[in-house]
């Protein structure tokens, strides 16, 4: 009858799309085994590079977070007084500028190198301190030390008075460029040695591996006794060493080229500030007028033989 409360229309029926998913996600349960299962499966090879990428990634980002949130609660039992925590702030901020300034590090090297106490370091004790620093920094990464004779040219360089010792402002100068070296160097080196060489080397294996014809002459060439323990792991682990022992070498000394032409660039600069310097003092002590810097390069208009914007042509 038409008072029992029902609808005719046929649409009244069908089920919304929001009620089909709220009814999945009800029925829905999140299981991080097979997540995982799945991520392998899918990804194949690829998926311990894929899995260790991500835990890498999310351990550096807890890290981050948790250092972010110890730093916020240490901020949050300083005094609540305006002026003391600009006062703390002005501090810590000077602490750390004093901290990172290159000349007061290269100055405590400078001292510590220093071995004679006579204001000097000799070539063979500036190679002294950057392994120094090396030895330090292979507790962080695996990295390679430059050639003695790499740093014995980088120090020759900076040796402005030819005297076969460094003082402290020439010091200065080539712990400038060693410090970039020294970054750049370390950054190609865990770049290709952790990154690039595991991921060339799993992806020839790959490609060796769908070629049968090269299988078969693996096979050919390889000794009846090491044939079963020649893994796919082993053949990878084998050529990431040999790209590695290719491409490092390789890159660093590329590297080392590149910051041997900044070093004399950089010298180029210092000798001519020299330069300047001292024909200044001399034209004082003569009491001349100190010679002026080069003049900056003419205006586009100057070279067209105007004026400027308001000499009328």
């Amino acid at each position: 009858g038409e008072g029992d409360g029902e609808s005719d229309d046929e649409g009244d029926d069908d089920e919304h799309l929001g009620w089909v998913l709220a009814e999945r996600l009800r029925n829905a349960r999140f299981d991080p085994r097979e997540m995982v299962a799945s991520v392998i499966s899918q990804l194949g090879e690829s998926a311990f590079l894929v899995v260790s990428s991500f835990l890498a990634v999310a351990a550096v980002g807890l890290q981050t977070a948790s250092r972010w949130g110890r730093q916020t609660m240490t901020g949050r039992t300083v005094a609540w007084s305006a002026n003391e925590k600009v006062k703390v702030l002005v501090a810590s901020a000077k602490a750390r500028a004093e901290e990172a300034s290159l000349r007061s590090m290269a100055l405590r090297a400078f001292r510590d190198a220093d071995i004679s106490g006579d204001g000097e370091v000799d070539h063979a004790e500036v190679y002294c301190v950057v392994l120094k620093l090396y030895l330090q920094l292979r507790a962080l990464a695996v990295v390679t030390p430059p050639s003695r004779d790499h740093v014995l040219k980088l120090a020759k360089r900076f040796d402005l008075d030819g005297s076969g010792h460094l003082g402290e402002e020439e010091f200065v100068l080539f712990v400038s460029v060693l410090f970039e070296n020294v970054a750049a160097r370390v950054a190609a080196q865990v770049s290709l040695a952790g990154l690039l060489s595991p991921y060339l080397a799993a992806r020839a294996i790959m490609r060796a591996v769908d070629s049968p014809s090269v299988m078969e002459g693996a096979r050919s060439l390889t000794p009846g006794v090491a044939a079963p323990y020649l893994s796919r792991a082993v053949v990878e682990t084998a050529t990431t060493a040999a790209l590695v022992a290719i491409l490092v070498p390789f890159t660093l000394g590329i590297v080392d080229e590149v910051f041997d032409r900044r070093a004399a660039a950089k010298i180029g600069r210092e000798l001519r500030r020299k330069r300047r310097k001292e024909e200044a003092a001399a034209a004082k002590a003569r009491g001349e007028a100190a010679p002026s810097a080069p003049p900056p390069a003419a205006w586009p208009w100057e070279l067209w033989g105007g004026g400027g914007w308001g000499s009328g042509g």
